[in-house]
């Protein structure tokens, strides 16, 4: 995560539905980092900053697009 920020680390947490995540988290008022996308391999995610600066990556594996 060098250049990205302050904090020192990065955690990620798979979730259900990024989207309804992403309304979620922006209703608290933290830093978003990345908003919503969906990468070429299938996964969406976004990225917030917690209270410390570390980066949290909300994604999900969009199903049907990955390979099985």
């Amino acid at each position: 995560m060098q250049s990205a920020g302050y904090g020192g680390f990065t955690i990620g947490f798979e979730v259900q539905d990024v989207d309804s995540e992403f309304e979620r988290i922006q209703a608290v008022n933290v830093e978003i980092v990345k908003v919503p996308v969906t990468h070429p391999w299938g996964t969406r995610s976004f990225w917030f900053r917690d209270p410390d600066g570390n980066i949290v990556n909300f994604f999900s594996n969009r199903p049907g697009q990955l390979p099985e």
